[in-house]
């Protein structure tokens, strides 16, 4: 529950890295995701954080949502936290990554305020994902990187 309001509610709460950090592992607890986190943004502001990590835990549920048979996820943060670098290796017997899926994260990353037509249920997260990275003028992409293994990463928009 704690992770469905950190990730949905309002960015102005409060959130430590610390606490993003507890957040995700905690989401992935009972799935069969092995995950990993590395990087920190402790020494920022308390709101510059908690944008940051309400992003980074939008881009956990998006790449553990792209493992069904569970796998592994190594996430990594750099970066000042004003202008993040945040990656998600993962790896898995099983991905899906579909186009309807990166289609809506892209849109929500878009600046003119385009809107997925036939955005639903199954794809707001993927959008929020994307607004959430607009906000903070960075772009989220989802990428097959190998066999078994995707990558999706922030950068500057």
């Amino acid at each position: 529950m704690r992770f469905f309001r950190l990730a949905y509610g309002s960015h102005h709460g409060s959130m430590d890295w610390a606490g993003a950090l507890e957040t995700g592992a905690a989401m992935l607890a009972d799935s069969k995701i092995e995950f990993a986190w590395y990087g920190t943004y402790d020494s920022a502001e308390e709101r510059a954080v908690a944008g940051v990590g309400k992003l980074a835990i939008n881009m956990v549920l998006l790449a553990a949502n792209a493992l069904p048979r569970g796998g592994q996820l190594e996430f990594a943060a750099a970066g000042e936290v004003g202008a993040p670098r945040i990656t998600i290796r993962g790896k898995g017997a099983m991905l899906v990554l579909d186009d309807i899926s990166a289609d809506a994260h892209a849109s929500g990353c878009r600046r003119d305020g385009a809107v997925l037509k036939d955005l639903n249920a199954r794809y707001v997260q993927p959008y929020l994902t994307g607004l959430l990275a607009a906000e903070l003028g960075l772009v989220v992409r989802v990428e097959a990187s190998g066999e078994g293994q995707f990558e999706v990463s922030s950068a500057p928009a």
